[in-house]
């Protein structure tokens, strides 16, 4: 699989002024890693830490590449090509009196699109840190409209709620994708590229004082 990781590490930057030196925030321990749903099947998923180009002492990006997260549209498709599912689990810790904070500045959504006028796609992304400080998910959604021909696009899916705080010590962050296409031309043909570039989800994370 092709790593976009290169192009999009620094995209997803995060400006919040931190209370503490900088030279203090510790670095996530990475735990367990899985995945499952219809838009990952097994080997087809990739995942990458690194630190923020933009602000790097205590923030650092969470890159996933997804080479099956393909949906299509058109004559001989079915109602469950046009929606893929994707459920991530990442183990991350870090010391005692610390914690995460994921999704603050949403997602960057990175791949290869090729849509007919009338057609349409969406992203949601959604986080929670179990353990975290609320049950409620920080959400991020982006749609992109046709007409676009075999473009490589990149869009951020926003997050208004000011992303997902774990409890002290972080936790196991639940990343679930949803990638759908919806169209109103009934003679489109398949409107995605399956061997060029693979998507790529991009958020921030950011260890806090806890």
């Amino acid at each position: 699989m092709r790593t976009l990781s290169s192009l999009l590490l620094g995209q997803v930057g995060l400006t919040i002024a931190l209370p503490y030196s900088l030279e203090e925030a510790p670095k996530p321990t990475l735990g367990v890693f899985s995945y499952s749903g219809s838009g990952c099947p097994q080997g087809s998923v990739s995942f990458t830490t690194g630190l923020s180009t933009t602000n790097p002492a205590g923030n650092y990006t969470l890159t996933f590449g997804l080479d099956a997260f393909i949906v299509y549209y058109g004559p001989g498709t079915a109602p469950v090509d046009r929606s893929k599912s994707c459920a991530i689990e990442v183990g991350l810790s870090v010391p005692e009196g610390w914690k995460l904070r994921v999704n603050a500045g949403g997602t960057l959504v990175h791949g290869l699109a090729n849509l007919d006028s009338g057609t349409q796609e969406t992203f949601l992304a959604q986080y929670l840190i179990e353990p975290g400080e609320s049950s409620a998910a920080s959400i991020g959604r982006v749609t992109i409209k046709g007409p676009i021909n075999n473009s490589v696009i990149t869009k951020t899916a926003e997050s208004t709620d000011g992303g997902y705080t774990s409890a002290c010590g972080g936790g196991k962050v639940h990343a679930n994708f949803r990638h759908s296409i919806t169209t109103d031309n009934s003679r489109n043909g398949p409107g995605w590229e399956t061997d060029e570039l693979p998507w790529t989800l991009q958020t921030g994370l950011e260890v806090l004082k806890c």
